[in-house]
């Protein structure tokens, strides 16, 4: 019996075909199958010498297997191979037959889902399949290597969110960018950096010899990330809270590196961001009362455990009442009475903050109704707004419902607004200011003079009042701590018509340095801490 010829019947196919000896020589084949192989069987056989044998052995009929073969320039083509033998008369085996498929666009198309599958589509960069896939096996290698210590850094961005907000989502994505850009060249060649989430990237430090690497590590990125941005016509600067986590034999799992990361990332922003945390067993401690408090304020909500108290506005040449600035308190069952300090970063974090900051506005307005009500007083009262409530599309018709509620005259409210939120004309936030101050309401900036945007605020937007930090105001024996800024601010307050009111006043000398600067209001210990409504009024109605 005679190889079938196939120049003729089968030169044309769209797949590749031949014919081979027992000895693996190439009888006969098609363009197809010479245009990938040649005219030796060699390259198709290779790694596969052993199967062919068995089939001419008679022991197996056929194998299949697939293939990559580079062809010049580096190009690839990927094969699908099905072998066969064809019997004499007599059943022995007299040659085979390899026929072939080009699935090389079935594996681009497969390498190029699996890419989109683990990496991260705007940065390029791997995805947290991907990294966690990459922790898995740096775990399992370093288990076999004395020297096999290796760490995750966590990379947060600190305040993205004002950066899409007030410049929009395409320059957070150049921003993201950017960042990633910078981090993948501050770190070795064998490090994994990768993109974990909306503003968080990840970093697998290698083979570490020494701890210190830890922190020069850390300390490079932060160069990296200090240069300016250009965004069209503006200029960004970026900080970054980072966490660390080294491996140890107390993480059975890679993703327990990770949850350390996460808690020392969290320790790190607390912190006041744009630092550095390395995990430590202090920080699980933490970590774990952080999430009983997460419940805990969930319930504390519900079982309205939430309260205010009031501190007296004065004006400083008299010392009479003004108004007050509502300020929340948290009788936790537990721990006792906590501050916002102690609980609002927390709620924020979980969701809770925009349901807080509601709650705060109905209490003010029931004790301004109970004052009116009991004693026929228009108080005056300063209640603080956090600045993601601003952006909640349902903020002002919360508010107004409020106010309607309980019968307050929006004149009688200033929202205190933080100065660190972003305020652009035309955005969003600024709109809903501006509305919030033709129904009424008095807006006053918050912590002037600690943020970015000082005369910013006062040259693009009207405002009621401006609370001059308490940062310039206490200073070392009693003394003011930074009298030249507190008369810089007063100046360029009385140029834009803005009322002033100092924070934090504690001391005769203080009082008398604002006096002399021109301040006409303020409050502080000097005058009163933050009292029950009952004792407000014994003092001062």
């Amino acid at each position: 019996m005679e190889p079938l010829k196939l120049g003729t019947v089968f030169d044309g196919a769209p797949f590749g075909i031949a014919t081979l000896s027992t000895d693996g020589r190439i009888l006969d084949s098609n363009a197809a199958f010479r245009k990938v192989y040649g005219t030796n069987s060699v390259t198709m056989l290779r790694d596969h010498e052993a199967e062919f044998a068995a089939i001419v052995r008679g022991e197996r009929s056929f194998f299949e297997f697939e293939q990559r073969i580079l062809k010049d320039a580096g190009n690839e083509v990927w094969t699908e191979c099905t072998v066969s033998v064809v019997n004499d008369g007599t059943g022995r085996p007299h040659f085979a037959i390899c026929m072939f498929r080009d699935i090389t666009a079935l594996k681009q198309n497969e390498r190029r889902m699996l890419h989109e599958m683990t990496h991260d589509p705007l940065t390029g960069l791997p995805n947290r399949l991907l990294f966690e896939s990459k922790m898995r096996e740096r775990r399992a290698e370093s288990e076999s290597l004395a020297d096999g210590f290796f760490a995750v850094l966590l990379v947060d961005l600190d305040h993205f969110r004002e950066i899409n907000e007030g410049f929009g989502h395409d320059a957070g994505d150049f921003v993201l960018s950017q960042v990633a850009q910078r981090l993948a060249g501050a770190v070795g060649p064998n490090d994994v950096v990768a993109r974990i989430g909306t503003d968080q990237f990840a970093i697998l430090i290698d083979a570490l010899k020494e701890i210190e690497h830890l922190e020069v590590t850390a300390r490079r990125l932060f160069g990296a990330l200090a240069k300016p941005m250009t965004v069209g016509t503006r200029t960004l600067y970026v900080s970054v809270s980072i966490g660390i986590a080294e491996s140890s034999a107390s993480h059975q799992r890679a993703e327990d590196l990770m949850r350390d990361a996460q808690i020392a990332v969290r320790y790190a922003k607390a912190s006041g961001g744009s630092r550095t945390a390395i995990f430590d067993s202090q920080m699980q401690a933490r970590a774990q009362k952080h999430l009983q408090l997460s419940t805990d304020l969930r319930g504390g909500l519900e079982r309205g455990e939430f309260f205010l108290v009031y501190q007296p506005i004065v004006q400083l040449d008299n010392g009479a009442f003004t108004g007050c600035e509502a300020l929340l308190r948290w009788n936790h069952p537990v721990q006792g009475l906590l501050p916002p300090a102690e609980f609002i970063p927390l709620a924020d974090q979980i969701g809770l903050s925009t349901e807080i900051g509601r709650a705060v506005t109905r209490l003010a307005c029931r004790q301004l109704a109970a004052w009116r009500d009991e004693r026929g007083l228009k108080i005056h009262m300063n209640v603080n707004v956090a600045w993601p409530d601003l952006l909640e599309a349902e903020f002002e018709q919360s508010l107004i419902a409020i106010t309607r509620q309980f019968d307050i005259e929006p004149s009688q409210l200033t929202l205190e607004i933080t100065e660190n939120i972003v305020l652009t004309p035309g955005d969003r936030a600024t709109l809903l200011v501006d509305g919030l101050r033709r129904r009424g309401f008095g807006i006053c900036i918050d912590d002037f003079g600690t943020g970015y945007s000082s005369l910013h605020y006062l040259q693009q937007f009207t405002i009621d009042a401006m609370k001059i930090d308490r940062s310039f105001i206490i200073g070392s024996n009693g003394a003011m701590a930074s009298e030249p800024i507190v008369r810089a601010l007063m100046t360029l307050a009385d140029g834009f018509g803005v009322k002033v009111v100092a924070e934090g006043i504690e001391t005769q000398r203080q009082l008398d340095a604002l006096r002399s600067a021109g301040c006409c209001y303020g409050q502080g210990f000097f005058f009163a801490k933050p009292i029950p409504p009952e004792e407000l009024a014994g003092k001062y109605f």
